[in-house]
């Protein structure tokens, strides 16, 4: 019998070492929470190239797509204002190491007798996300692209 009582008091003991609540520690985050704010700019060229200064691109549809290494997307479309601009397209995203961040901007249509020449990009390297903050911490990346129209006839 006493050796019945010793068996059932170190199970006991056992068990309440076991299931005695236990702290759990933390774990320390392994990202950074990058806040991409995109504004864009249309400008126009002449039939020849050359920048005008006269008239906004108001209406043309733009879309933005943010892009984290090359995987996970973001995709805004806006249509420009009367000043010619997009401001403050956002995404977000959780951002592990040697991760890059870019974002483009394309005109997906023309404006009066103004097509786009090309889209503008930008990227943000993981070398710049680790200078700007901390693994579990946020940096906001504010990106200004600038897309051209030309005209297509003189």
């Amino acid at each position: 019998m006493k050796k019945h009582i010793t068996i059932l008091g170190v199970c006991l003991l056992f068990i309440t070492l076991s299931f005695s609540g236990c702290e759990l520690l933390e774990e320390e985050a392994d990202y950074i929470t990058v806040v991409v704010v995109a504004d864009v700019l249309v400008g126009l060229l002449d039939y020849q190239g050359y920048p005008l200064e006269i008239d906004f691109a108001e209406g043309v549809p733009i879309q933005i797509t943010m892009t984290k290494a090359g995987g996970e997307r973001t995709i805004v479309n806006r249509v420009t204002d009367v000043a010619g601009s997009v401001d403050g397209a956002t995404g977000t995203f959780k951002v592990y190491k040697e991760q890059p961040v870019e974002c483009i901007a394309t005109a997906t249509g023309s404006y009066k007798d103004y097509a786009p020449v090309a889209p503008d990009y930008d990227t943000l390297s993981w070398e710049q996300i680790d200078a700007a903050a901390d693994f579990g911490g946020t940096y906001t990346w504010t990106v200004s692209l600038f897309i051209q129209l030309k005209k297509t006839e003189p």
